[in-house]
């Protein structure tokens, strides 16, 4: 196989990886993009702490200012509440967000205990 031949196999390959890398990017990126309004469940648990649940630390961060989420029960994601003051009463709690989801953010209207 001569250098010319090699360097297009490369080539081509290089290509198909960033198609499909791109792909997946727009797989997973591009349905969330678009607001949604609907039901979350999941742990409420705060920035810092993400996805190590404790309602003592749970507390202790919400004093200390730190922003409320929510630790998704199908996909462990950890999503923003935005007008989550509602969350802070419930730390490390099992619990149903309805609101408007954008991103990783959730608009806050309704929070209950599951």
């Amino acid at each position: 196989m001569n250098r010319t031949t090699k360097t297009c196999i490369a080539a081509i390959g290089i290509g198909v990886g960033a198609f499909a890398y791109v792909g997946k990017l727009m797989s997973t990126k591009g349905s969330a993009a678009v607001p949604r309004t609907g039901t979350f469940t999941g742990y409420v648990t705060d920035l810092k702490c993400k996805r190590n649940v404790n309602g003592d630390c749970n507390r202790r961060c919400f004093g200390n200012g730190e922003e409320p989420a929510l630790l998704l029960d199908r996909t462990a994601d950890i999503l923003r509440l935005q007008n989550g003051d509602e969350a802070k009463r419930h730390p490390s709690a099992h619990v149903e967000v309805s609101g408007m989801r954008e991103n990783d953010v959730i608009v806050v209207s309704k929070i209950v205990e599951k």
